[in-house]
């Protein structure tokens, strides 16, 4: 009884340190869920856990692929310094294994170039949009939209410079998908020689052109801010 007892608390805890190991993405789907493909070269489904195993069939941005139950153990990964895990997936009619840091529960837009408003409204329900201002200034540009889970988009240029600001709560996005969505919106940043390395809750960097691009926690949720100053 004494031996059970024991093997019985050593699995308890072996699977705690397992769960609390995993990244805060994989947290975020289960076994059933629909991951999308964020990579723009697209991802290789391998046989195994591992960037040797052999390759299955090829994913492509925008794919959809189906997270499968998976007995074995939790194989971490970083790849462009980004951690993740691998993930056992379905993508049609193939199974095997895919790095999870470049999958979103969110598709990405249809189009080359991926806009901010254009994957909000392709996920999200728009519950109110207005392009007045709120003042009395001079604006290039105004644009509001509010969407019904609380994600909050705004398009400002008063006199003097220009910001997009796109707020999410917590609970809507992780920090690794808002991250996907600044790369495939603001790719200026992420490219040689003024490439923006993943830094996990928190990034800022800087284009060749001035402007900046700022992913970070503000107020109890997630912001990406897009900025240039005239």
């Amino acid at each position: 009884m004494k031996i059970l007892i024991v093997f019985g608390l050593l699995v308890f805890v072996s699977a705690g340190f397992a769960q609390s190991s995993r990244s805060e993405f994989s947290k975020s789907y289960k076994v059933g869920s629909t991951l999308y493909v964020w990579a723009k070269s697209g991802l290789n489904l391998r046989a195994k856990q591992d960037m040797t195993g052999a390759i299955i069939a090829r994913a492509s941005f925008g794919d959809k692929v189906t997270v499968l139950t998976d007995t074995n153990p939790i194989v971490p990964m970083t790849n462009e310094n980004i951690k993740g895990e691998w993930v056992k997936v379905k993508l049609k009619d193939k199974e095997g294994y895919l790095f999870n840091g470049f999958l979103s529960r969110y598709a990405p837009p249809e189009t080359p170039e991926i806009e901010v408003t254009a994957f909000l409204k392709k996920n999200f329900s728009v519950k109110s949009e207005t392009t007045q201002p709120p003042d009395k200034r001079v604006y290039n540009m105004y644009q509001k939209i509010v969407f019904d889970n609380g994600v909050e988009f705004l398009w400002e240029a008063p006199e003097g410079g220009s910001g997009v600001y796109t707020t999410f709560p917590l609970r809507v996005i992780t920090f690794l998908e808002m991250f996907l969505l600044a790369r495939g919106c603001y790719a200026e940043f992420f490219t040689a020689p003024m490439k923006c390395d993943y830094l996990e809750g928190l990034m800022s960097c800087t284009d060749a052109y001035d402007a900046s691009l700022r992913l970070s926690k503000e107020n109890g949720k997630w912001e990406m801010k897009w900025g240039h100053a005239d």
